[in-house]
Formats: structure tokens, C-alpha cells, sequence
């Protein structure tokens, strides 16, 4: 099943490629990314939400790339990457604010508080 819904989700991408459709791009985009974080494959992630993000200027969808960012910190968090993770988190932050969503900011500053409180064990 999960081969399948690889592939599934692969298949998004390409049609959306093909058509130009870049809404449909970046939600291809994150479901791949959000598949393999599910499955705890990190490094797999990671990339397809860098891309995503390279995208979000053109989108204009700030709640979008906010949970992006927290995806990609988590991703990089659960790596070990701490340093990155803090940068990704610090954007989620600051497009929270922007959009004045203080559930998100507080999520945000809990990912940050332990990205940070890491940072300081290593």
C-alpha cells in the first residue's frame, strides 16, 4: 500500500509539472515530503520541502509555507541537523506572526525551546 501511494502521489507531481500547474506542484510537493516523514525517512523529506518552498514566493500561501517550514525544521530536528532546524522554525515563526496566528507562534517557540535546548547538549 504504501509503494502504491508513492507512486500515486509521484505520478501528482509529474502531471502537475507537465501542466505548469504550480498550486498543484507544491501540494504534490508536501504530500510527498509529509509521506515520508510519516515513515520517519527524514533525509527522503527533506528535499521535497526545500523544493516547496522554492516554489512559495509564486504561491502566496503563508499558512502553506509555515507548515512547510515546521515540517522541514521537525525533519532536520529528528536528523540531528539542530542548527538548520532553528532556522526553519525561526521562519515558521516569524510567517505566524504575520498571518497573527498564536497557536502556531506557540508552536513554533516550543520547536524553537527545543531546538535550541539540543543545540546546548551537543
Amino acid at each position: 500500500a504504501h509503494d502504491r501511494a508513492l507512486q500515486h502521489y509521484q505520478n501528482h507531481l509529474n502531471i502537475a509539472r507537465e501542466l505548469r500547474d504550480i498550486q498543484s506542484e507544491a501540494r504534490a510537493l508536501s504530500n510527498l515530503g509529509n509521506f515520508h516523514c510519516t515513515r520517519g525517512e527524514f533525509v527522503q523529506a527533506a528535499p521535497y520541502y526545500e523544493q516547496y518552498l522554492r516554489l512559495s514566493p509564486e504561491l502566496q500561501d503563508m499558512e502553506g509555507e509555515g507548515k512547510v517550514c515546521h515540517n522541514l525544521g521537525y525533519a532536520h530536528y529528528c536528523l540531528g541537523n539542530y542548527g538548520e532546524a532553528v532556522k526553519y522554525y525561526e521562519q515558521d515563526l516569524a510567517l505566524a506572526k504575520d498571518l497573527h496566528d498564536k497557536l502556531s507562534q506557540a508552536k513554533a517557540y516550543c520547536n524553537l525551546g527545543l531546538a535550541f535546548k539540543a543545540l546546548m547538549d551537543f
